[in-house]
């Protein structure tokens, strides 16, 4: 850019904005480039209405949101990739994880780490979230993949998740469910390893 002389041309010259794209208004961050099939604000304001039923267990929140347009199976950029049904496993949420279920949801959808709902509610000792996943048909043996952020933990499952935080009746349940005990993460530590090492 050139220095002006007068201030009618640095008038001019402070409004001229180039852009080669167009802006576009996306506060929730889950649309996409302008013309790239990105979701509109309303469609937005619904997966993020979604995310907050399914995180507090409001069951007619969840109809609403996909009745006007929530996809259950989104995958939230700023949450990992996680989906509805991981955060209503995390927090415990069992009817939410149902109604998910019912209207769609893959119970065995991967985050960005391969975490399923069912790490997610055997991580925080949700024993009941725990069964009802498993009765909907999610893979109780399913491994994570988290060797970028933490390695060696990779491969890690749901039953090592219930023991290395002690949640003994989740881990009781998991195994009366079949969950294979010998199985390791890459590091070779089992869930036995994790029992122990925290009591």
């Amino acid at each position: 850019p050139t220095r002006r002389s007068s201030d009618l041309d640095a008038q001019r010259a402070d409004v001229e904005v180039v852009s080669s794209e167009p802006a576009v208004f996306d506060p929730l961050g889950l649309g996409g480039p302008a013309g790239g099939g990105g979701q509109d604000i309303d469609q937005a304001m619904q997966q993020s209405a979604l995310w907050m039923s399914a995180k507090t267990g409001d069951v007619n929140g969840i109809a609403q949101a996909v009745s006007k347009g929530a996809d259950v199976n989104h995958q939230y950029p700023e949450e990992g990739k996680a989906s509805a049904i991981q955060c209503a496993a995390l927090n415990g949420n069992s009817d939410a994880v149902a109604k998910l279920a019912e209207l769609g949801a893959n119970v065995n959808q991967e985050d960005q780490y391969k975490w399923t709902a069912l790490h997610d509610a055997a991580l925080n000792g949700h024993t009941d979230t725990v069964a009802k996943l498993v009765s909907l048909g999610a893979n109780i043996d399913a491994q994570t993949d988290v060797e970028d952020e933490a390695p060696g933990a990779g491969l890690r499952t749901a039953l090592s998740n219930a023991a290395m935080n002690g949640h003994t009746e989740t881990v009781r349940k998991l195994v009366s469910l079949g969950a294979k005990l010998d199985a390791k993460q890459k590091d070779g530590w089992s869930s036995l390893h994790f029992a122990a090492k925290n009591g």
